[in-house]
């Protein structure tokens, strides 16, 4: 911030009498200058160079920040969610637009996790359920259908100090992701698999704005086991879940590393963070 500086002046005045001959002195009138009175004089070259400076020094302090810092990630402490549960009946592969749906949604159960030291790494092994529930509303004149359909959002794996998403695959195989943090590389392991528990349903008939409608009711639970290996002392290893968003029919999703932003769903008012660290202290 530039300071101002004003210039004060101080009027003396010196009388001289001499008594003999009553000769007069003129007031003499002296400038008086204060420490107040000095004005700041600015080098422009050595003011660039200043400016430069507090420019590097406010960069330097923002690359210092982790992802998560720099986008003021708040990580929450685990709890059972409710979630968006996207679901529709389909008949012969097409979407029947006027099924209409009731109480769907998807309550995902806080994670269970546990650690495993190995040497130089440690193994995240974390467990959930999602149960995903629905009442369809079906008009009489469709007879059948081909089942129902349905997608939900589930946990994945962000690395707070990058900002790279691992998403989880399910095909219960191992893979190795290579992220570079600073001026290392950070290795990690991730392995996925889901199964279905349980699976109910009922089909209900009633009546409902003057025309005959019959109600199909559902009811679906998953487990869900995931590991995640990283080195040791690397404690920026999370969980997010997307539990505004819905799903639509046929969603673009990324299915390999890629930064945070790049998946329609990846949008931080929606969605719910956790630090693996901190739930094993």
């Amino acid at each position: 911030m530039k300071k101002c500086y004003i210039a004060a002046v101080l009027l003396t005045s010196v009388f001289a009498f001499t008594a003999c001959n009553k000769e007069t002195v003129e007031p003499v009138v002296e400038d008086v200058v204060t420490e107040d009175s000095q004005k700041e004089t600015v080098d422009p070259v050595e003011n660039a160079e200043a400016n430069e400076a507090d420019t590097n020094e406010e960069n330097q302090a923002t690359e210092n920040l982790t992802w998560a810092e720099q986008n003021n990630i708040v990580f929450a402490e685990p709890k059972e969610l409710t979630g968006k549960y996207y679901c529709y009946l389909p008949l012969n592969g097409e979407k029947l637009d006027d099924v209409q749906n009731q109480d769907n949604k998807a309550v995902i159960s806080k994670p269970e996790v546990t650690v495993e030291e190995n040497g130089d790494m440690k193994t995240y092994s974390i467990t959930y359920t999602a149960v995903l529930s629905n009442k369809y509303v079906v008009p009489d004149s469709y007879k059948e259908t081909d089942s129902w359909k349905g997608n939900f959002h589930d946990y994945q794996v962000v690395d707070s100090y990058t900002g790279t998403v691992i998403p989880f695959l399910y095909d219960g195989n191992e893979y190795e992701v290579a992220i570079p943090q600073g001026d290392d590389t950070c290795k990690i392991t991730t392995s996925s698999s889901m199964s279905l528990d349980d699976s109910k349903q009922e089909a209900l008939t009633g009546e409902d704005q003057d025309y005959k409608v019959w109600y199909w009711v559902t009811e679906d639970s998953y487990t869900f086991n995931l590991k995640i290996t990283v080195p040791k002392d690397n404690d920026d290893i999370g969980l997010y879940i997307n539990i505004t968003d819905s799903y639509s029919d046929d969603p673009e999703y990324k299915t390999t590393p890629h930064t945070w932003g790049d998946n329609y769903d990846e949008v931080k008012e929606d969605c719910v963070f956790i630090k693996l660290s901190d739930l094993v202290k």
